[in-house]
């Protein structure tokens, strides 16, 4: 097991997670899932998750969603998940769904994951610390 703290990345942009791996690896263990499936499996295996980030959409292109298909994901999270929850859809619609439906943060660029995630960890470090 790493010390180093876990984040969990629910996306399927294979692209995001070597980028975020690249950018971030050295000062945290990033988790992938691409699908619904994966992310419950993973999820379930690894309760010292720290942060979660979250896309809208896995099954479809967000452009033929109603409505993001990561939520039920968001609740079922939140049932025993206290830490931070980024909704990382690049719908803003759809990011508003997940924030009300239980995300606490949202992520409009992507390319700006990497630092939001950073920024995220910082502060539950500060918060833990003193």
């Amino acid at each position: 097991m790493s010390g180093l703290p876990r984040v969990f990345v629910v996306d399927d942009d294979r692209m995001l997670h070597k980028v975020l791996i690249m950018k971030l690896g050295r000062g945290m263990t990033i988790l992938s899932a691409h699908t619904l499936g994966e992310a419950r499996n993973l999820f379930a295996a690894y309760p010292d998750i720290r942060l979660i980030v979250l896309d809208g959409c896995l099954l479809r292109s967000s452009l033929q969603a109603e409505a993001p298909d990561t939520l039920p994901l968001v609740q079922e999270f939140r049932k025993t998940f206290r830490g931070p929850i980024v909704a990382a859809s690049s719908n803003p619609n759809f990011r508003q769904m997940m924030m009300k439906g239980g995300c606490d943060h949202e992520c409009e660029d992507k390319d700006r994951l990497a630092q939001v995630i950073e920024r995220l960890l910082d502060r539950l470090v500060a918060r833990f610390s003193t």
